[in-house]
């Protein structure tokens, strides 16, 4: 089995805007009604009034429209899609920390397989400084993920974090990590 993650590009949008409604849907029993969390009157994930899940994946067009500052990675298994990653940079982290992995996902039926941290992986190699992620609170299964995802990325070497969303959203409980060499408590690998 081959994991890789494919560049960022116009080429794969389609793609991770149709595994985002899998995605979207994963996260139903975690996250709140007005976040997106239910299905409204049209059976679309999202807000009230989207009619298909085009209209309400537009606000993910961003993802393409911020070159060099947010990247879209599509997650392949055997070239076949399998999952997307998402990576922010400022101004769109929490300030001193240079990369934030937003969104990540892995279709079911590649899970507990090892393609997850594989892709993450992947993703903290292509990026290396401060790091910080984070999840729904609710979401004991991607808290226990990203704390052995990153625990043995970082050799052990992260912290316990409140990652901030915005002005009027709540922090999230999180992570962060470096991946470079001099960076203090929480250096990992040096490769």
């Amino acid at each position: 089995m081959i994991v890789d993650i494919v560049d960022h590009s116009e080429e794969h949008r389609g793609v991770i805007k149709n595994l985002f409604v899998f995605y979207r849907y994963d996260l139903m029993p975690f996250i709140g009604a007005g976040s997106g969390g239910h299905v409204n009157e049209f059976g679309v994930i999202g807000a009230e009034g989207d009619r298909n899940h085009e209209e309400s994946g537009r606000e993910n067009d961003i993802w393409w429209e911020k070159p060099g500052v947010v990247f879209a990675f599509l997650i392949r298994v055997d070239g076949a899609p399998a999952g997307f990653a998402m990576v922010a940079m400022p101004p769109h982290v929490t300030r001193g920390i240079q990369y934030r992995l937003c969104e990540f996902f892995v279709l079911s039926r590649f899970r507990r397989r090892g393609v997850g941290k594989a892709a993450a992986n992947q993703v903290f190699d292509r990026f290396r400084g401060t790091w910080e992620l984070g999840w729904a609170p609710e979401n004991v299964p991607a808290s226990l993920f990203w704390r052995s995802v990153v625990s043995g990325y970082t050799m052990g070497r992260f912290e316990d974090s409140e990652v901030e969303m915005g002005p009027d959203e709540p922090s999230l409980p999180g992570v962060r990590f470096a991946n470079r060499k001099g960076d203090g408590a929480w250096v990992s690998r040096t490769t």
